[in-house]
């Protein structure tokens, strides 16, 4: 039947459509026909260019829009480029490239996914969010299922399909039109709530839930941490799953496996004649020798321990090339090489408890040449000034080098998937190198003290921004979207004027300031959590006229003072 219909349109096509798109392009395939809209895969006559039209018939739902300046403007690898719009009296048809490949649905019918597979089709498609929800004002696809995500040859991934997406409209109180897909929908897409970015993360948990188990429904009892982030992403109630495509990725990304099993490569054809050639030499490729990490080029012994520990690697055990392009991570702090975040981090902390000032013994990182495939890396407390290796890193997603001694960061400059870079107590000279990084969302400049404050001003907004020294960058912080805040341990303000034009902020930290006056704070309504630790203010009646307000956290010194707007708010008092 749906064959007919496609042979019956196609037949039909030359009189149905727009006349100047009927002139430009020729229909080579109808690959999707629905009651009033149907897809098309067209070829251009002039250049022999493949595109995907999406057509609507007078009366579709979608006939009367207009594709938006926004999504025209969007450009991305990971989503198909708009090409044109063309528009009769009963037809409307818009272009957008071509992506060759494979969806994930159909793949699903011939194979189950790894554990593997699951993560890099996470990771790849909350990096196609993140730059969608960060455009102004956000674009929410609303149809993230496995028939709208295409894998091309070389493994990446496309997000297709932009025909239901909306821009996000602040302050709307619901969505005016249902439409998506069913099982992929969130609950506020029937018309609950207005859709948010939160909705595209729902859809993507959905997606992931049913590469994991084959079924296209939330994980109601998660056991594993993978499906502990998907059952958050999930969530019923938005204010519950992840805030955004960054936290969710972050999520994703601290799952990569420390060890990876060797794939076993599939040969083909040319494969097994090539080895019948070899076979008569001696040399049979299965038991070919691996390159060992001396010859691969490791000059710090302890970076070498790392990417072992990664690898599930003794130290006689060889490592071949291929092996390292499959390490994405790397954590060590003070020589210690750590297998995942949350162990480097509370080693890290140990070990400044410790001896807070005492460093390691890493000088370099050109062995990060070694592994061009790595997302994070978390080096702390070495003896590092030169970072230039990490230019040659296109996929670092994250670059923690607290406790170091870099000064010149424009290696960073352009590195268009770094979202966290920490420079925790290193003496950083220039900001500016990361105005060309567009991902970056999370910046740590406490104590780094040696920039110039007004380089935070050509920088975006950001999820996560420390700024805990001695500089005057809470000068420049006007016009900024700020999720969490921390500026700490500075003598430079006695209130918080220069919070005034920053918008969006949910945490705040304010600690072992002169700050007295908080009156402030009424200008941001949706903090949820404040930390006012060794500040001389003494009047906190302002934290009743913040709603959201969860925790507070004081000094125990300051106990008789909050004690009175404690007892009339609903936020609870947390001392240290």
């Amino acid at each position: 039947m749906e064959n007919n219909a496609a042979l019956e349109f196609l037949a039909g096509y030359d009189d149905r459509y727009p006349p100047e798109f009927s002139r430009r392009y020729e229909a080579m395939e109808c690959l999707s026909c629905k009651e009033s809209a149907e897809t098309l895969l067209v070829r251009e006559n002039a250049t022999g260019r493949f595109f995907t039209a999406k057509c609507y018939e007078k009366g579709h739902t979608l006939f009367e829009t207009t594709e938006p300046e926004e999504f025209r403007r969007l450009s991305h690898p990971g989503l198909p480029a708009f090409a044109g719009e063309y528009r009769s009296d009963t037809m409307r048809c818009i272009l957008r490239e071509y992506v060759p490949g494979d969806t994930l649905w159909s793949l699903g019918r011939e194979r189950t996914f790894s554990r593997d597979d699951v993560l890099h089709t996470g990771l790849e498609l909350c990096g196609i969010l993140r730059y969608l929800h960060r455009q102004t004002p956000p674009v929410i696809h609303r149809d993230i299922k496995p028939q709208n995500i295409v894998r091309r040859g070389d493994g990446s991934l496309a997000l297709i399909d932009l025909g239901i997406s909306r821009l996000f409209a602040e302050g709307a109180p619901s969505d005016t039109l249902y439409c998506g897909t069913r099982d992929f929908a969130p609950p506020e897409q029937y018309g609950f709530l207005q859709t948010d970015c939160r909705s595209d993360i729902y859809s993507l948990g959905i997606l992931l839930s049913w590469m994991l188990t084959g079924k296209a429904e939330p994980i109601r009892a998660p056991e594993t941490p993978l499906e502990r982030v998907i059952a958050k992403c999930t969530a019923f109630a938005p204010e519950n799953r992840f805030r955004d495509a960054s936290t969710a990725e972050q999520a994703l990304a601290a799952l990569r496996p420390a060890a990876r099993k060797r794939k076993r490569i599939r040969m083909g054809i040319a494969g097994i004649l090539a080895l019948a050639l070899l076979i008569p030499c001696g040399i049979w490729l299965n038991n070919r020798p691996s390159v060992p990490v001396s010859e691969a080029g490791f000059s710090e012994p302890i970076i070498e321990k790392a990417v072992r520990l990664m690898l599930g690697k003794g130290p006689d055990d060889l490592i071949t090339k291929a092996e390292l392009a499959t390490v994405t991570e790397l954590y060590i702090t003070k020589d210690t090489p750590c297998s995942d975040m949350e162990t480097y981090s509370k080693i890290h902390e140990e070990q400044c408890a410790a001896n807070f000032n005492s460093r390691g013994s890493i000088t370099s990182l050109r062995d990060l040449k070694l592994l061009p495939n790595l997302r994070i890396l978390c080096v702390a407390s070495e003896q590092i000034d030169d970072i230039s290796p990490l230019s040659s890193l296109p996929g670092l997603f994250q670059a923690e080098l607290r406790f170091n001694n870099v000064s010149d960061i424009s290696p960073l400059a352009g590195l268009d998937n770094l979202a966290f870079v920490g420079l925790n107590s290193n003496p950083v000279a220039d900001l500016s190198p990361l105005s060309e990084c567009k991902a970056l969302q999370y910046l740590d400049l406490c104590n780094a003290d040696s920039y110039s404050g007004d380089d935070l001003q050509a920088l975006g907004n950001f999820e996560f921004l420390d700024i805990s020294n001695d500089t005057d960058s809470y000068l420049y912080l006007g016009g900024k979207r700020i999720r969490e805040l921390k500026i700490s341990n500075t003598s430079a303000f006695t209130d918080l004027s220069f919070l005034r034009d920053v918008t969006g902020l949910e945490r705040l930290e304010v600690c072992n300031t002169d700050v007295s006056d908080l009156s402030e704070l009424v200008h941001h309504p949706d903090i949820t959590y404040l930390r006012l630790c060794g500040t001389p203010a003494a009047d906190f009646s302002v934290l009743l006229q913040l709603p959201k307000l969860e925790t507070l956290t004081v000094s125990s010194s300051m106990e008789d003072l909050v004690e009175s707007a404690a007892a009339e708010g609903s936020f609870s008092v947390e001392y240290e």
